[in-house]
């Protein structure tokens, strides 16, 4: 009888824990849509190879394994590392042009602060 549960419990705890997996991305998507700054601790080459390795679960489970579930939860953890990376890479862009124009032409006199005036 429990060769039989087995398989059914590791069913329910890869569905559970990998829709889990999808929430518990909010938290970090929000904290980097409410940063100021750069993202600064967000390491891109890190979620870039979680998307990676999501997509290539989901497109295995899909194809290979024909599970629908276990492509969709896989696509699903991809695209929420995909939504920290796009927002990470638009915060980072957005603060260099901050710096950008806070610098502006006077930095080449050594001058960069808002009370320079020459």
């Amino acid at each position: 009888m429990a060769a039989f549960a087995a398989p059914g419990l590791v069913a329910l705890g890869f569905f559970g824990f990998n829709a889990m997996r999808i929430v518990l991305h909010v938290p970090q998507l929000l904290t980097c849509l409410r940063d100021d700054g750069d993202c600064a601790a967000i390491n891109l080459l890190t979620w870039c190879s979680w998307i990676a390795a999501s997509t290539s679960n989901a497109l295995y489970m899909g194809l290979v394994l024909g599970d629908i579930w276990g492509l969709v939860l896989n696509l699903g953890n991809a695209a929420m590392c995909g939504a920290t990376v796009g927002v990470t890479c638009i915060k980072r862009q957005r603060h260099a042009r901050r710096t950008r124009l806070d610098v502006g032409p006077l930095a080449t006199h050594g001058c960069a602060g808002p009370r320079c005036t020459s």
